[in-house]
Formats: C-alpha cells, sequence, structure tokens
C-alpha cells in the first residue's frame, strides 16, 4: 500500500489570504518597485496583523530593491491611497500605515474616478479628448467626481496637480488646484468617509477660495 507523498513545510513569511485584486492591480500600475513594496507591506501585515508597519531594512534587503527605490516606491503608494505616512524623518526607520479599512476595501463602490499623470507628459493633458469626456460622463452618471491628477514625486514636498473634468469635481474641488501630499490624501479620505472632521472642511474650503498655483 502506497501513501501520498507527504508535501514538505514551507516556513517564511506569507502574503495576506484576502489581498484584494483590484488594489494589486493599482499598485502595479504604479511601475517600478511599487508592487514589490506594496506587496511585502501585505506581508510584514500577515505577520503582526497591524496596518502600522515599519518599513524594516532587513526585510526588504532580500528583494534586491536599493532604498532609494523603496523610499520613492513609498511616495508612490502614499499618492495613490494605497498607505498613509505617519513617520518619515531622516536617519529612523519609515512608518507607514495599511489602508485595509473595510469601507475602502470591500464596498466595492468608486468614490472618484482619477487618471493619474506623471508631471513630465503635463504638456499633453487634455481633458477635452474622447476618452476624458466619456469618462466624465461616467462619472456624472454616479455623482462622483472624475479628476485628472499630475503628479510630481521627485521633488522634496510632492505636488499633486488637481484637474476636475465633470461637474461632480468642479462642484467638489472648486477648480484646478496644486496639493501638497497631505491635502492630496485628505480630500482622498473625505471622499471615502473616513475623516469627517472640522479640520478637514476648513482644508477643503479654503482649497476652493485659494488662487490656483501654477509649477515652476
Amino acid at each position: 500500500m502506497t501513501h501520498p507523498t507527504t508535501q514538505p513545510e514551507v516556513s517564511g513569511y506569507f502574503c495576506y489570504k484576502k489581498l484584494p485584486w483590484n488594489l494589486v492591480k493599482k499598485a502595479a500600475a504604479l511601475g517600478g518597485p511599487a508592487l514589490l513594496v506594496y506587496i511585502g507591506l501585505w506581508t510584514l501585515y500577515s505577520a503582526t496583523r497591524k496596518t502600522e508597519i515599519k518599513i524594516r531594512r532587513d526585510f526588504f534587503d532580500e528583494s534586491g530593491i536599493a532604498p532609494s527605490s523603496i523610499t520613492r516606491a513609498l511616495k508612490y503608494l502614499i499618492g495613490a491611497g494605497l498607505i498613509n505616512e505617519i513617520s518619515r524623518q531622516p536617519g529612523k526607520t519609515p512608518v507607514v500605515e495599511l489602508v485595509i479599512d473595510q469601507k475602502e476595501v470591500y464596498a466595492k463602490r468608486a468614490v472618484m474616478l482619477v487618471d493619474y499623470k506623471h508631471y513630465i507628459a503635463r504638456s499633453s493633458v487634455d481633458e477635452n479628448t474622447a476618452s476624458h469626456q466619456a469618462l466624465a460622463w461616467l462619472a456624472d452618471g454616479r455623482a462622483i467626481p472624475f479628476v485628472i491628477c499630475i503628479y510630481n514625486l521627485d521633488i522634496e514636498e510632492p505636488l499633486f496637480e488637481v484637474l476636475p473634468v465633470n461637474q461632480t469635481a468642479k462642484d467638489y474641488f472648486g477648480g484646478p488646484h496644486i496639493l501638497t501630499e497631505e491635502n492630496w490624501v485628505r480630500c482622498q479620505h473625505h471622499l471615502r468617509g473616513l475623516a469627517q472632521d472640522e479640520e478637514l472642511e476648513r482644508v477643503l474650503e479654503s482649497l476652493k477660495n485659494e488662487a490656483p498655483r501654477k509649477e515652476n
């Protein structure tokens, strides 16, 4: 009588079994090492069950990703709303928060459409293209904003130029704006219903009243 071959025990880290596919695709669209870093964060979450994660150098060393590339990937992930920055100081281990809130991950509904563009392509951005107008029509049908977001993560203080395309976006943002990383994240949290406090309301109101700035 033969017995089935026993599978060897697998040791090491494992990624969370309920990592949403739509978030994986969003991270992959950022390019570079962003996807690998993102999966690494979910793997650390699987090991600790804590959304607050220290970016451990020893964990990422085996990935072959340079520290500068990890830093750049974190900026992209923050800009995409996949993680939140908690602490980033020179000489200290960065700390981020993995966004896994049930309302964000499993709500299965859109709160905003965003077409991300790198700042190098700024001169070619045209909100009146057929594809942008089609997306604006779809967003209006769901009463959600549709914006073009031109990001620059290659500077010390990343900037996000937000161009409202449909009427809902124009009503919400009040016109084009160049936002800091913090304010761009705050806007996304507000739309998700995760941070509706008086301070945030004042920030959003000030954005509507100030004149749009242009990058040099």
